[in-house]
């Protein structure tokens, strides 16, 4: 009995060893290490619209076992934005053993604009018909007016005229945010023959130091339930000449626009057009609208 004993003692040693000098063995003939990834230069500069073909320019990857395995690069991830709007760019290359081998550099682009809010409609609404109808458009993500947030307020009722500060914020997938602090204004009421405006858009941005036309975003002014256009200087309208055939226009010296922007210095800057009519016997009525200028 102890000789058996002793001898599966001998045996189990015996068996663990060679199956310890497998391993090492078998170890010895597979290849472990993952490729060698050389991204060329540190940083690379890239439009929005580029493939990742762009981004893998410059970028081969060599396997010790495989030689060149650039064929398997692709990139893995683009990190959010972080100091002076660069990206770190993950590239990843495998061997034919699966191997898997990382590299990083940053990225920056050339021609990236933060998002930008639409507006197509004047935040302006009769008590208890508010409907904010605004949109943000990204050069990276297209339109992303789902991810708008209203993150101020001080419209506690929209039923009371008045002016209320807002503040709209959004985010695109590169983490970069955009706010847009504005004013809903609730109206008394509609009156009747009152003039209304409609602008190209009624909110813009344009770059520090750009030339800005306030009268351009001007297409008509809406009288009485009849659209004129406008033109520069003197215009001929007279509220007698409502229904008339001949040509009626209303020219900007019957516009008032106020609002002091300073296209040299970023911000938010409102500009509120105006117009005043008499309709005889000094029967006057007026109407407004607003744009928002963004200075970036």
């Amino acid at each position: 009995m102890y000789v058996l004993r002793r001898f599966s003692r001998i045996l189990l040693i015996f068996t663990l060893a060679a199956f310890v000098v497998f391993n090492i063995y078998n170890r010895a003939g597979v290849d472990s290490r993952g490729p060698q990834i050389s991204v060329g230069e540190p940083l690379i500069e890239v439009g929005v619209k580029d493939s990742e073909d762009v981004l893998l320019q410059g970028v081969t990857a060599s396997d010790s076992a495989d030689g060149d395995v650039s064929d398997s690069l692709s990139v893995e991830n683009i990190s959010t934005f972080y100091s002076d709007r660069k990206r770190l760019v993950t590239y990843v290359a495998f061997d034919s053993d699966n191997n898997v081998a990382r590299a990083t550099r940053e990225m920056r682009y050339t021609d990236y604009e933060p998002p930008k809010f639409v507006l197509e409609e004047p935040l302006m609404y009769l008590p208890g018909a508010v409907n904010l109808k605004i949109e943000a458009e990204d050069c990276l993500d297209g339109n992303i007016t789902s991810a708008i947030k209203l993150v101020e307020s001080d419209l506690v009722s929209t039923d009371q005229p008045g002016l209320y500060k807002v503040t709209f914020q959004v985010a695109n997938s590169a983490g970069d945010v955009s706010s847009f602090p504005a004013e809903i204004e609730i109206l008394e009421g509609s009156v009747s023959g009152a003039p209304s405006f409609t602008l190209s858009r009624y909110i813009d941005y344009i770059p520090a130091g750009g030339s800005f036309d306030v009268y351009s975003y001007i297409e008509t002014v809406r009288i009485s339930g009849k659209e004129y256009s406008v033109v520069p200087g003197e215009g001929n309208f007279n509220h007698e000449d409502i229904g008339e055939d001949e040509e009626i226009v209303v020219g900007t010296d019957m516009i008032t626009v106020s609002g002091d922007i300073d296209t040299n210095t970023p911000g938010t800057y409102k500009v509120i057009y105006s117009m005043t009519l008499d309709r005889g016997h000094n029967d006057l009525v007026s109407g407004h609208t607003t744009l928002y200028v963004v200075v970036r």
